[in-house]
């Protein structure tokens, strides 16, 4: 994991991938009072289940020659604040996802028992809202 200030590096070097929509989504913060508030909000979240803080330290999370993985604190669309895992390709670039849709949803990938698509599973963030196809359970709000 990357120091905060090699991210803000990076930030500074791509602003392209750090612009916020005019309007709705989420807003991803820069301050860095705000991102320690973010940071400390989501601790607390992922703490009381049991789960480690430091899932939440902004900053570039994994970076190789084919993917960057950023972990940025966010501003929700209801005024919460958190953290969200994106990623890109080489050197900053878009990539590409690719969700399978059938009769008009989006499905995702059942772990188990637990009911979390696997993007949450795996980042805690990453999907931050989403629901698990048939309406089984939330994946507990953002992190």
């Amino acid at each position: 994991m990357s120091t905060l200030a090699d991210y803000f590096a990076f930030a500074e070097a791509h602003p392209a991938l750090f612009v916020n929509p005019p309007k709705g989504g989420f807003t991803i913060l820069l301050d860095e009072a705000e991102i320690q508030e973010a940071e400390a909000q989501a601790a607390q979240r992922l703490e009381a289940q049991g789960l480690p803080a430091e899932w939440v330290r902004v900053g570039i999370v994994y970076q190789d020659q084919y993917i960057m993985l950023l972990r940025d604190a966010v501003r929700f669309p209801d005024g919460s604040l958190g953290v969200c895992t994106r990623w890109g390709g080489e050197q900053g670039a878009p990539g590409v996802v690719v969700l399978p849709f059938y009769r008009g949803q989006v499905g995702f990938a059942r772990s188990g028992a637990s009911g979390y698509c696997l993007g949450c599973r795996l980042c805690r963030a990453f999907l931050c809202r989403c629901r698990v196809l048939r309406g089984t359970r939330s994946a507990g709000g953002h992190y």
